[in-house]
């Protein structure tokens, strides 16, 4: 005990302890990896909002980037067309931007079916175990440099901590908004994919900077929450969160440089290698993730044989969200649009959006593979109408006339 104290006064010279504190045969400019390394990509994976299983409370990179809540800036380059009501925007929430540009998808076929699920607690078993993981790697820190005697260190380790409570703190209130925006009835709560659509179901095309397309199959509910500002009036913890923040970010930007090389070889291992863990969205990561696959029949129609299903709860709360994957053989735009069974009106309307050609002697042999296309589903879909999962009757819609020229904005 007494050699212990003599190490954190720091009277005892002679202990081994004060040998590691000396040891300093190099110099690493550890406040600009700090501030730099890695913002971009943890912007992008904190603000799609995902939750993760085992990484959710680990320290990340970045953390001006939590602290100035730059995380949830628009992006340009997505655009939204709602084939129901004939309307297009690019005025995209941040975060809903940010998880179109983490999903793994085809190049035209992928088709996501979002619902609310039910009730779900945010604070689950998962919750407690990536809470513990994070303590193995993040306590060790502070008996090490409080050893050593250094004191510059416990305010690093205190700077880490807190920019862990404060990423929680910002995520934790718009994942808590997200499900009343999306099912704001008590009668949507128990919707099913399966049922036959209704006056509230839409059909949504979004189309990525990289020019992948996806589709969304939804309750109209979910738009305002992909259009607009979850958060419009943020709670007083919420804005208290954030200049907790910007404090722990200065405390790291001081003392970082200021510790021992050990603390700093320790700080940036940890940092590094948490969001590396972090940012690569690993499967097994991913809350709620599961993989099925479904037998469509045929093999030589648009139904292809096989497709995969992946399930998910990405946001830790009631909001399932359903991924297709059909076949790479027939992934073309084409063939997306054959699913949805679009009809005269709705195809003028992906015409004047220039995501359907113009009608031409040279796109003469591209409408007759997509009049077949079209041809092939429909009997497929009569073959296999009792396990059919995309089909979307067509219905009464909502006329375009009540958006004016289909350009209106959400």
């Amino acid at each position: 005990m007494d050699a212990v104290k003599g190490a954190i006064t720091g009277r005892d010279l002679d202990m081994p302890w004060q040998y590691v504190k000396d040891w300093n045969p190099i110099k690493i400019d550890a406040l600009g990896l700090v501030t730099l390394l890695g913002a971009e990509e943890v912007g992008r994976a904190v603000g799609s909002l995902e939750k993760r299983r085992f990484t959710e409370y680990l320290p990340l990179l970045g953390a001006l980037v939590i602290a100035g809540e730059r995380f949830l800036d628009q992006q340009l380059g997505y655009n939204l067309y709602v084939i129901n009501d004939g309307v297009q925007t690019t005025q995209l929430n941040g975060w809903f931007t940010r998880w179109a540009a983490a999903q793994k998808t085809k190049d035209a076929t992928t088709i996501f079916r979002w619902r609310v699920a039910g009730k779900t607690s945010l604070v689950s078993a998962w919750d407690y175990l990536a809470m513990a993981i994070s303590l193995l790697v993040v306590m060790p820190l502070l008996p090490c440099t409080a050893l050593v005697g250094d004191w510059w260190g416990v305010a690093n380790w205190a700077a880490i901590t807190l920019s862990i409570w404060v990423r929680v703190a910002l995520l934790w209130p718009i994942r808590t908004s997200l499900e009343p925006h999306c099912a704001p009835h008590e009668t949507k709560k128990g919707w099913e994919l399966e049922h036959l659509p209704g006056e509230d179901e839409i059909k949504i095309l979004v189309v990525r900077p990289d020019g992948r397309m996806f589709t969304i199959l939804t309750m109209r509910d979910f738009l305002p929450a992909f259009s607009r500002r979850v958060l419009s009036e943020p709670p007083k913890r919420y804005k208290i969160a954030a200049y907790v923040g910007w404090l722990a970010f200065g405390v790291h930007a001081c003392t970082l440089g200021m510790c021992t090389l050990m603390t700093q070889i320790y700080t940036m291992v940890l940092l590094v290698a948490s969001t590396w863990l972090y940012v690569k969205r690993f499967d097994a990561d991913i809350q709620g993730k599961s993989h099925t696959s479904a037998d469509w029949g045929g093999g030589t129609s648009i139904g292809d044989a096989e497709c995969e299903v992946i399930t998910t709860r990405p946001f830790g709360n009631g909001i399932e969200v359903q991924q297709i994957n059909t076949g790479d053989r027939l992934d073309r735009r084409m063939h997306a649009y054959a699913r949805l069974q679009l009809d005269v009106e709705q195809e003028t309307l992906l015409k004047e959006w220039h995501m359907l050609p113009v009608h031409s002697g040279l796109t003469k042999s591209w409408y007759e593979s997509y009049g077949r296309a079209k041809s092939d589903f429909v009997r497929w879909v009569e073959k296999h109408e009792a396990k059919v999962l995309l089909l979307w009757l067509r219905r009464p819609r909502q006329r375009r006339q009540r958006y004016g020229d289909g350009t209106a904005t959400l």
